[in-house]
């Protein structure tokens, strides 16, 4: 099959950021299929372009993967205004990018941006050919919920462009299962067309044995510390001014240490404030490439997963949950869902109720104090990992989907096997 895919945002190992689109189609690729990847030309995680590109737009091989990178402005700009111009651009160029490869078997496109969908579905009309929506996050509700968009113009815009898309993919794909509840309940979407493919980490890359980062030389943090770790974006959404809250009430030992690392647009502000409460224990840290990433969480004895709290918290499951269970990284979170669920019940993790500072200071002081506990919790975060997160399920369960909707004839036994694959899906992630 030719699957072509629209992502606002692709990344390799080789830069910092998530790795969802490379880590399925290297896969899809070596299975025998062939991948094109549009996406735009910068790298959200640092904001800096990916790579040059020419008028329109630069082709290019990566693992097998035909990558077509278009040029647009302001690609990583924390600022609303030029954040919807650029998705806006990306559309027409995107759009006649697609039309300059050969027809593809299946269309997907991968929200965020919810805008991405129209090129899918453009190409869906011209080309003739399935139409497959991802929904990595739930937009526009969480913008609106968090007070990012308050035009009511586009919020009522944004909504119906939202139900269009939903009604027009063959199938959607969402990212956690708390997404696809939310969209079967309050979307009008039938069950039927939504299955959940979660995010997952490259076992071989992110192990629990291999090299350590030499943090004592990086931040002067003492080789037996013990550390509470929080890697990638550095935003509104990860609740990080709950983190400081607890650095300082644990400033009185400083065996017990935090390093955030990741860039974002709170990163100035919460140095800023780190600096102003003398936050000792607290160490900022650039981002580092994907693949160099494994060697900070092996010496993490706590991986932090916060989000801010709000009706919706429970759909997520950040980037970061993955790359600390396949190193064995005990997890802390601070909301209900999938995160918790995953973690407790196997003693991979712990989970304090968000804003609850005598909770969060109470979990770090316990396992601080008994590291023992602490790196028994090692077994079974790697084992959650190896059981449901791993890229190479995902990529035969998305390929699975693919498979289910590229057919000819409804009443075909293909077409009925997309029921099936549902199903076998749904029970894989019950297990």
């Amino acid at each position: 099959m030719h699957i072509l895919a629209f992502y606002q945002y692709f990344s390799t190992n080789e830069v910092s950021g998530g790795t969802r689109p490379y880590e399925i189609a290297r896969r899809l690729v070596r299975g025998g299929d062939s991948v094109t990847i549009i996406s735009a030309n910068w790298i959200w995680a640092t904001g800096q372009k990916e790579s040059q590109t020419g008028l329109l737009w630069k082709r290019t091989q990566i693992e097998g993967i035909d990558v077509i990178r278009v040029s647009i402005p302001f690609g990583a700009s924390q600022k609303m205004v030029p954040r919807i111009i650029g998705f806006c651009w990306f559309i027409p160029f995107a759009f006649l990018a697609a039309l300059s490869v050969r027809k593809p078997d299946v269309v997907i496109a991968s929200s965020t941006p919810l805008t991405i969908g129209i090129p899918g579905y453009l190409l869906n009309r011209l080309r003739r050919v399935p139409f497959i929506f991802e929904l990595r996050d739930l937009w526009p509700d969480c913008p609106v919920i968090w007070g990012f968009v308050k035009n009511r113009l586009l919020i009522r815009v944004s909504y119906w462009l939202e139900s269009f898309l939903y009604r027009k993919a063959a199938f959607l794909v969402t990212l956690t299962e708390g997404i696809r509840k939310e969209v079967i309940k309050n979307k009008g979407v039938s069950a039927e067309r939504v299955i959940t493919i979660t995010n997952a980490a490259d076992l071989a890359l992110f192990t629990p044995d291999g090299p350590r980062a030499d943090l004592e030389s990086l931040a002067n943090i003492p080789a037996d510390a013990f550390v509470c770790m929080h890697t990638g974006r550095l935003g509104f959404a990860n609740s990080l001014d709950f983190l400081l809250d607890g650095a300082e009430r644990v400033l009185d030992d400083p065996s017990i240490q935090f390093v955030l690392m990741g860039h974002g647009p709170e990163k100035a502000r919460l140095m800023r404030e780190a600096s102003r409460r003398n936050l000792h224990n607290l160490h900022f840290l650039n981002p580092v490439p994907k693949a160099a990433v494994p060697a900070f969480v092996r010496r993490a004895d706590l991986g932090i997963v916060f989000v801010k709290p709000g009706p919706l918290t429970y759909i997520f499951l950040q980037n970061k949950f993955f790359d600390y269970l396949a190193c064995g990284c005990p997890i802390i979170v601070n909301f209900e869902g999938e995160a918790r669920e995953y973690v407790e019940p196997v003693n991979a993790g712990v989970f304090v109720p968000p804003g609850n500072v005598d909770a969060l200071v109470r979990a770090i002081r316990t396992l601080a104090a008994d590291r023992a506990t602490a790196r028994q919790m090692r077994v079974p975060a790697r084992q959650v990992a190896e059981r449901y997160f791993t890229w190479d399920y995902k990529a035969a369960d998305f390929r699975k989907v693919i498979s289910s909707v590229v057919v000819e004839k409804p009443n075909s036994p293909e077409a009925s096997s997309l029921q099936d694959a549902v199903r076998e899906l749904k029970v894989r992630e019950r297990r």
